[in-house]
């Protein structure tokens, strides 16, 4: 039996099994036989054969002609520059606080006023709420929604009234908070304040109250009245007055005049305020107290009593029993 390998190059090896044996009248040697096999392509193969006694396995083993078949592998490269995919990525919108500023130091029921800068320093439109953020305990005193384009930046105010402060001089944070980033400051209250004109309130007589200082937009001066008439004892409060800013031109310094009028009324000068007290009772009319604290105003309560308030209302009851008996 005749076995023969043939190399070809295809890169493919073949195994054929044989049952029998290749006698050929021609071929009377045993042995190894090499042939040279024309593959038609230019190239001449070479065939080995060896006839060992027994059945064979004919193969066909194929080299990789590196020359002919090599791979480029520079073909099969993905050119991220052309053919990877490009992700344009954007940030969400994030607004930064950029700038702030306060008018601190500030006295004991001052208004306190916070200045910031807001810049959306993000790709996309976006809304927040911004903070003002006060005291260790990180109370939200104020608040405002905003909302800017990519790059746009906005001026806003936030605002919170100082109480009494803890001796002659209390410091406490203040921050503005974006829900993003904040930024904060030390302020100071003292006694003084920030060298204007302190809150100075006087009852000059039973029908005149006067109350002085600086006044800021939202800061408030309310007169509280008892009467007399023909049914008796009556009163109001904080029906007379002003809101800095909504009433007046904001700020404002100097004095507020309270006085009693037939008409009632609000007239402004350059220094001076006067709020007309409508005479509420045919007997006598009395200014019981002056509210000029946030704090008070909401209670509907009194910051500042009229120190002769009883003494007068004592006058205009009299008045009031000699007219009609007291009945």
């Amino acid at each position: 039996m005749e076995r023969r390998t043939f190399m070809a190059g295809t890169g493919v090896s073949i195994g054929i099994g044989l049952a029998g044996c290749l006698n050929t009248a021609d071929d009377t040697d045993d042995g190894n036989n090499t042939e040279e096999i024309d593959t038609g392509d230019g190239e001449n193969e070479t065939s080995e054969g060896e006839a060992p006694e027994g059945t064979g396995d004919e193969s066909v083993d194929t080299g990789t002609d590196d020359e002919d078949n090599n791979t480029d592998d520079n073909n099969n490269n993905t050119d991220d520059g052309d053919n990877g995919d490009s992700t344009d990525e954007t940030s969400p919108a994030r607004f930064e606080v950029t700038a702030m500023s306060t008018n601190s130091p500030i006295g004991p029921r001052e208004l306190l006023t916070v200045n910031a800068t807001i810049e959306n320093v993000g790709d996309e439109t976006g809304t927040t709420d911004v903070e003002l953020v006060v005291g260790n305990d990180s109370s939200v005193e104020d608040s405002q929604s905003l909302t800017l384009e990519s790059g746009e930046s906005a001026d806003i105010t936030l605002k919170f009234r100082a109480g009494e402060p803890s001796g002659n001089r209390e410091e406490f944070p203040v921050g503005v908070d974006t829900g993003a980033h904040e930024v904060s400051e030390t302020v100071v209250v003292q006694s003084g304040g920030n060298g204007d004109i302190e809150e100075d309130v006087t009852f000059d007589s039973c029908e005149r109250a006067t109350v002085s200082g600086s006044f800021e937009a939202g800061d408030i001066a309310y007169a509280s009245t008892v009467f007399y008439d023909e049914a008796g004892v009556g009163d109001t409060l904080m029906e007379d007055g002003v809101t800095i800013g909504e009433d007046v031109s904001a700020p404002f310094t100097g004095t507020i005049v309270f006085e009693l009028a037939d008409q009632p009324g609000v007239v402004e000068n350059e220094d001076e305020i006067l709020v007309r007290v409508s005479d509420y009772g045919e007997y006598g009319t009395v200014i019981a107290g002056l509210t000029t604290d946030q704090d008070d105003y909401v209670v509907a309560g009194i910051t500042h009593s009229n120190p002769n308030a009883e003494e007068c209302i004592d006058e205009i009851e009299a008045e009031w029993e000699e007219a009609t008996g007291g009945n």
